[in-house]
């Protein structure tokens, strides 16, 4: 009976260890066939002939090494994930791109086990597969950097916006030191071929760089992040009042539908003349409070101008606003307690362990609830503007959640937009980078995963407009 024994075997794999067919793509193996040996090249760009057997332990070698070397270089780039012929190049490699605040170094991105050419990097905003281990390095120290720098700094204006402390100055530097970085450190991993299965030597490769000091959050930022109140005195003056979509009372009795409520002007208290107080426009469905807008005005004739202003500026957001606040409005705790109780005890992993108090009545009340909110949030979504059709309408950060403590309504129609447009390439995406606040750019790269070179490219379009 004849015996077939691998001796040696080169091989490159165009995929991460965690995607790996069990066979190398392309590879050269030199192997002892009873009494003679034989010297297999298969996968893209075989040398032919593909197979040469019947040779001699010491011309199959020099033939086996001469098609390893032969494949060491594919197309300008290391040709070989392994190899047990020394002195040649290989394509495998793994890089960690660090950050350092004051609080310490920090692994922004690591992905240990990558090939030239195969996928990946995942986590680097290449528009092509890198050809060299440098653009990996400098991609990752820039990428790193950037990324972290800005979200540091949008962290940095978030706090300030939201300091109700007056010892806290956070437009000073230093006050940011625990928010942006200093440094960026690149270490990427090589390992060398070595004869007859060695593992081979590792190569480290370390980049350190220094970072430019950012600037603290100017006052102006702070406030328009923040956007607690409209200030009157800032609604150009008309000859008439904006028209407003919807209608609109005075007093207190509420309308059916939706509408708006205009309170009346509020005069400073006699004691505290130069105290400015809150006035507000609301907007109701029926006789539900859905969003509050503050004002800050001097005068009723300012604040009835302001309402105006900001009633018709609310324009295209307010069908979804009103659809997302019915879906709310269904979704109470207790119809959500009584769904999730149903779904435990119908879950097969739970084996029928789960109880659940409620009659199938309640049950299926529950779940009809939950379906009409679902359908109105869906419906939100179809509601809002269309990011690829234009700009979107701006929307201040004033509007807040009627019945949520510091809720807004800008933020929670950012996350559908989000959801809607991220992903997409072309206008939608970028009109939505542009609608996006400082504060929020940085959730657009880390959970839209939005390339940062996407963001900066349509930033700059309008800068240069």
């Amino acid at each position: 009976m004849t015996t077939t024994t691998a001796e040696r075997s080169t091989y490159y794999r165009l995929t991460s260890p965690g995607h790996r067919r069990l066979d190398p793509i392309r590879g050269v193996d030199l192997v002892r066939d009873g009494q003679t040996w034989t010297v297999r090249s298969y996968g893209p760009g075989a040398t032919e002939p593909a197979v040469v057997d019947g040779l001699e332990q010491a011309e199959a070698e020099v033939l086996y090494e001469e098609r390893v070397r032969a494949g060491a270089v594919v197309d300008g780039m290391p040709g070989w994930t392994r190899s047990d012929v020394p002195g040649l190049p290989l394509a495998g490699y793994g890089y960690e791109a660090e950050v350092l605040t004051a609080e310490g170094w920090s692994i922004m991105m690591d992905e240990p086990f990558l090939v030239l050419g195969g996928v990946g990097p995942r986590y680097l905003d290449l528009e092509a597969p890198p050809r060299t281990v440098e653009e990996v390095v400098e991609a990752a120290a820039e990428q790193a950097a950037e990324g972290r720098l800005l979200e540091g700094r949008e962290q940095w204006l978030s706090a300030a916006a939201e300091s109700a402390s007056p010892e806290e100055d956070w437009m000073r530097p230093g006050d940011g030191r625990y928010l942006v970085p200093t440094r960026v450190r690149v270490t990427v991993r090589r390992r060398t071929s070595d004869r007859f299965r060695s593992a081979g030597v590792e190569i480290r490769d370390v980049v350190e760089r220094e970072l430019p000091a950012v600037a603290p959050p100017t006052r102006q930022e702070i406030d328009t992040y923040a956007a607690t109140a409209i200030d009157a005195d800032t609604v150009p003056a008309a000859a008439g009042p904006p028209a407003v979509h919807l209608p609109a009372r005075t007093d207190e009795a509420p309308l059916d539908g939706p509408h708006f409520y205009f309170p009346a002007h509020r005069r400073p208290y006699p004691d505290y003349p130069e105290d400015a107080l809150h006035d507000e426009v609301v907007l109701y469905d029926g006789p539900h409070p859905v969003a509050r807008l503050l004002i800050t005005a001097p005068t009723a004739g300012a604040l009835i101008r302001a309402q105006h202003a900001v009633a018709a500026d609310l324009g295209l957001w307010t069908e979804p606003v009103l659809l997302l606040a019915r879906a709310a409005r269904l979704r109470t705790p207790e119809v959500e307690k009584v769904a999730t109780a149903a779904r435990l005890r119908d879950d097969p992993a739970l084996s029928g362990t789960w109880p659940c108090p409620y009659s199938e009545e309640e049950v299926a009340v529950a779940r009809a609830t939950i379906a009409q909110a679902e359908a109105l949030a869906q419906a939100a979504v179809d509601a809002l503007p269309d990011a690829g059709r234009g700009p979107l309408p701006p929307l201040t950060r004033a509007w807040r959640v009627a019945d949520t403590w510091g809720a807004r309504w800008r933020d929670r129609l950012y996350e559908l937009l989000r959801d809607r447009w991220a992903a997409t390439d072309g206008a939608g995406r970028d009109h939505l980078i542009r609608w996006s606040l400082p504060g929020f750019r940085h959730d657009l790269h880390y959970t839209a995963k939005v390339p940062l070179r996407v963001i900066r490219r349509a930033l700059a379009e309008v800068s240069s407009a």
